[in-house]
């Protein structure tokens, strides 16, 4: 099941780079670049994780969870912060 956040994808994304691509399997697609570069981080890290590439069973199992813009842009601008005080 790939969980798929539509106000953040039209608000940060640029899904008209894409015309031909199904939406479930863009997300399946950066989730599996995102797992390989942690991948990558841990091994440089001599750190190990389970793995995590994603494998998509079907386009039409989906669940839609629609967050208000609002809501997106606090948790972004929370994760600035935190990353500002680390």
């Amino acid at each position: 099941m790939v969980l798929v956040n539509i106000p953040a994808l039209k608000e940060y994304g640029d899904l008209d780079k894409f015309p031909n691509s199904e939406l479930t399997e863009l997300a399946a697609s950066a989730w599996n670049k995102v797992a390989d570069l942690l991948q990558q981080t841990a091994k440089k890290l001599n750190a190990e994780l389970v793995d995590l590439e994603f494998e998509l069973e079907s386009i039409y199992n989906v669940r839609y969870q629609i967050y208000p813009p609002s809501w997106i842009k606090e948790q972004i601008e929370l994760a600035k912060h935190r990353n500002q005080t680390i």
